[in-house]
């Protein structure tokens, strides 16, 4: 326990464990006097007003704006026909794990020339998938070139896909590209 530095005479001193002390001089000590334990904490009393409020602080500078339009992710779908050009037939089917939005079609190749591509969907139960998700010319496609892209489908009959459904590509033909990466820009829906 810490007495006061410098006492006074008759001066008295409490502990935080309730024991009283009183100074004096003369003796130049501290003699214990009596013990007074802490009682028990009393009932908080009424409350006060409340104070005015102050004024209202300066409004912050607002953050960048968002991408517009942001994709989620990308689903990549690559074709090869080795040393020769990609063969026509089915390629692949590519199960969703989750609900998602296909935005835009890209495909780029590694050498000029021509492929096209159908896109269908499908479920498990209905396997193999048979829905064809565009007409004609509007499903992915390279013409005399190294690449080529889509970045609106709205003019496709189907760009939503459920959480199990299937994805299937389709090569419905090809002339002298030997290898193909198509991609699909989604949001989770």
């Amino acid at each position: 326990m810490a007495f006061p530095i410098s006492p006074t005479d008759g001066q008295e001193y409490q502990t935080a464990f309730g024991s009283r002390y009183k100074y004096y001089a003369s003796d130049a000590k501290w003699v214990k006097i009596g013990f007074y334990p802490t009682g028990q904490q009393g009932e908080t009393g009424i409350r006060g007003d409340t104070g005015v409020q102050g004024e209202t602080g300066s409004i912050g500078l607002t953050g960048a704006q968002g991408e517009v339009g942001g994709y989620t992710g990308v689903i990549n779908f690559v074709v090869e026909g080795g040393s020769s050009a990609v063969s026509s037939g089915t390629k692949g089917n590519l199960t969703m794990p989750f609900d998602l939005q296909l935005n835009d079609w890209r495909v780029m190749a590694e050498e000029t020339g021509t492929i096209y591509f159908n896109i269908y969907e499908g479920t498990y139960n209905d396997y193999p998938p048979s829905t064809k998700m565009h007409a004609g010319m509007t499903g992915p496609h390279i013409i005399s070139g190294i690449k080529n892209q889509d970045l609106d489908i709205s003019d496709w009959s189907s760009t939503s896909l459920s959480r199990g459904g299937l994805l299937r590509v389709e090569v419905d033909g090809s002339q002298s590209i030997t290898n193909a990466t198509l991609s699909f820009n989604f949001n989770k829906t």
